[in-house]
């Protein structure tokens, strides 16, 4: 029967959101990381356990459930150190694992074609992030050679855990910390781009085009440019400035992994504190290569200084910048770098410094196509990562949104970031132009970017998307989109009836806003040839008129909307909600979401997912998206 050590909340991390969305949904949003280590074969399978049960009495991760305490908050429970068993090398190895029981770890051992053996170790996300695999990796081949030998393994105390971080978050001074870290977020997230591609809506269901490069020139392309600078601040800059080639973008946003081990204890402990930090580049025409890779180092480091902050809390910030600017807020471009210059086989020049031009010649692409699924189950419009591959070459991966880039322009997106940091190792003052002649150039590119389209805060916006959604409004006859001389978007609609007034056209467009959809909510009205105040501003904080009085305070209509109301309320402790504001605007917490749904789930409503209560739209909307069980599923805009 396994003895409980300790327990205690959850970490700050994108554990925090695996954690709510297997409570939500029932599955974490990604599979678990495994790894494959070739074993000595003087290594009995006992000794293979021995090794893997020292693994996890050292790292409490590996030996933590977790669950919800009588709150719906989330809770790790820490369980004594046991022998750990292998498992099968079936189907079942790699089976979702149910984190509320089970421990976060498996390990098998399999036979491989040539003789030898390998230890699979396969993990739940929600215990293991990058930086954890390489402490995992380095410590299990030092037990592992030790037992081999006959010897003891040598290594040194682990003294922090993901328990003692969760409660040092919570301490007085790291709760000020992220209070101010947290109102730095709130103002960036109201001017950062997002949707750098023209494309103005995405299908509800979308494939991808999976690019991997293997790389012979980038390897001592990135050693050489490790002597003059950061490699991963070079790395987003490369990616930058081939983005900002294809999307004719002049600041290019994107979401990076940052490591958040600021400390030595927490380099050495294993569990998932790593966040996700959106950092945006200018990328200037007639600029040097090495002053954008300086920019981008900034942009990272004035970041990392402000990532201390509670990852819902996060999100809930970047939910209010969405709802006041009118747009969504998240670029969906994704870029982690996870490679070591001094990596084995990085250094391919020898000390010399031959031309690593004619090396581009031996890399190896594969691509593959996935088959179209619910865009809503994979939202990121373009990913690309770097990391060690065959013989410690970098391995450059790349997944591009079918409705954003074709299977050419994937590919050669990548190459582009290739030949900029080759070019750039070998020429410390490489223009960037030099990658930028056919800026307005679509190739490979969906979308066709003509006068429909304009520039809001660094993102493409389709006027004609906004003059639709506007005239599906009922009491809408006719409406034209398009920017004054400040820049500032506006809409002139003609209109009448009720909710024909500026606060109930913007309500309503807000509810059409999503991560599919380039929609950007006017700043101003003119209804009628009369200028009318929104209430609330866009990025540019322009609207300053007030709510009508009608509007301020939304009681909910009977059933649905009554029954979401009365969850929110009770869920968040709240006094009373407005369903004519967003969730998070009304004072609903993400962490209270599962909360929310179990309330409803009593009452045999269901529907909603845990990022629906991150839209800009109203409650109401959100209460239209409900469902009795049983009944067939809502026709609903796939996100």
């Amino acid at each position: 029967m396994p003895v409980l050590e300790r327990s205690g909340p959850l970490q700050s991390g994108l554990c925090q959101v695996e954690w709510i969305h297997t409570v939500c949904e029932g599955s974490e949003p990604f599979g678990g990381p495994s790894v494959d280590v070739e074993l000595p074969d003087s290594l009995s399978e006992r000794q293979v356990e021995e090794a893997v049960s020292l693994l996890v009495a050292r790292h409490e991760v590996l030996r933590t459930t977790f669950a919800q305490d009588a709150s719906g908050q989330a809770v790790q429970r820490v369980w004594q150190p046991e022998r750990v068993r292998l498992h099968p090398s079936d189907d079942s190895l790699r089976a979702p694992f149910r984190i509320e029981k089970e421990w976060p770890i498996r390990a098998a051992v399999t036979q491989q074609g040539d003789g030898h053996r390998e230890l699979t170790l396969v993990m739940a996300h929600i215990a293991i992030d990058a930086w954890s695999m390489d402490v995992m990796l380095r410590e299990l081949r030092t037990i592992l050679d030790a037992l081999a030998c006959g010897e003891l393994p040598e290594l040194p105390p682990v003294v922090h855990h993901p328990v003692d971080q969760a409660r040092l978050e919570r301490s007085e001074r790291m709760r000020a910390v992220r209070a101010r870290n947290l109102r730095f977020w709130e103002e960036e997230f109201r001017h950062l781009p997002s949707g750098p591609f023209a494309v103005p809506v995405i299908p509800p269901e979308v494939g991808y085009h999976h690019v991997h490069l293997d790389s012979w020139a980038l390897g001592p392309a990135l050693t050489r440019i490790g002597r003059r600078l950061s490699v991963p601040s070079a790395f987003l800059a490369a990616v930058a400035l081939a983005v900002s080639a294809v999307s004719g973008q002049d600041r290019v946003a994107f979401a990076t992994a940052w490591s958040s081990r600021a400390s030595r204890p927490t380099r050495q402990m294993m569990g998932s504190v790593t966040r996700d930090l959106v950092l945006a580049v200018g990328v200037p025409r007639d600029g040097r290569f090495q002053d954008l890779a300086a920019a981008a180092m900034h942009a990272s480091l004035r970041a990392a200084r402000r990532s201390d902050c509670d990852v819902l809390e996060l999100l809930e910030a970047e939910a209010r910048a969405g709802r006041h600017r009118g747009a969504r807020t998240h670029p969906g471009v994704f870029v982690n770098f996870h490679y070591h210059a001094e990596a084995e086989g990085a250094d391919g020049d020898g000390g010399s410094s031959p031309d690593l031009a004619p090396l581009l010649t031996r890399g190896r692409t594969e691509r593959t196509h996935l088959p179209p699924v619910p865009f809503e189950d994979g939202p990121h419009l373009l990913y690309m990562s770097a990391a060690p591959g065959p013989e410690g070459r970098p391995q450059v991966f790349l997944s591009a949104n079918d409705a954003v880039l074709d299977a050419d322009g994937a590919l050669a997106l990548m190459l582009r970031v290739e030949r900029i940091l080759v070019r750039f190792a070998d020429d410390p003052d490489l223009a960037s132009a030099e990658f930028l002649p056919d800026r307005g150039a679509r190739d490979g590119v969906h979308g066709v970017r003509d006068a429909g389209w304009v520039t809001i805060d660094g993102s493409w916006a389709d006027l004609r998307l906004i003059e639709t959604a506007l005239r599906e409004h009922p009491g809408v006859t006719a409406a034209r989109a398009f920017t004054d001389d400040d820049g500032s978007l506006r809409a002139a609609v003609t209109a009448e009836g009720p909710d024909t007034d500026a606060f109930a056209l913007r309500r309503f467009l807000l509810n059409k806003v999503g991560p599919r959809h380039a929609l950007v909510v006017p700043d101003r009205f003119l209804i009628n040839g009369e200028p009318a105040e929104t209430g609330s501003g866009s990025g540019s904080g322009s609207g300053s008129g007030s709510k009508p009085s009608s509007a301020r305070f939304a009681r909910p209509a009977p059933g649905r909307e009554q029954a979401l109301h009365d969850a929110v309320i009770r869920a968040g402790g709240l006094e009373a909600v407005s369903m004519h504001e967003g969730y998070v605007e009304a004072g609903g917490r993400l962490a209270a979401v599962p909360k929310v749904l179990e309330l409803l789930a009593r009452q045999g409503l269901t529907g909603l997912r845990f990022d629906d209560f991150r839209l800009p739209c109203d409650l109401s909307a959100l209460a239209a998206r409900l469902r009795s069980q049983g009944s067939p599923p809502r026709e609903r805009p796939r996100r």
